[in-house]
């Protein structure tokens, strides 16, 4: 058996031994993940100035939603949908 081999067999079978090593990440370090959707997806009669106007899916099917996060100030959309609202490196004038 040759060398690399006897030492594959002794790596625990739950160390991934492809990509870069992993550590740990300490608790006060580690961010909350902003969920996607709220928990009752927001239709059009849901609809408000507090909530983000980005559509998702077709208008014409049962499961069309909206985002539902709130907007960011004097734009319909919320930060994500903003940014993605405007062409590549063009930002919203804010006069």
């Amino acid at each position: 058996m040759s060398e690399q081999s006897e030492a594959l067999d002794d790596t625990p079978s739950d160390v991934n031994l492809i990509g870069p090593p992993m550590q740990e990440v300490p608790d006060d370090v580690k961010m909350k993940i902003r969920r996607r959707l709220p928990k009752q997806p927001i239709t059009t009669i849901d609809l408000t100035s507090n909530t983000c106007r980005w559509p998702f899916g077709d208008p014409t099917e049962p499961d069309f939603h909206y985002c539902g996060q709130r907007p960011q100030p004097n734009t319909p959309y919320c930060g994500e949908h903003e940014a993605m609202s405007r062409p590549s490196g063009q930002h919203r004038n804010r006069a």
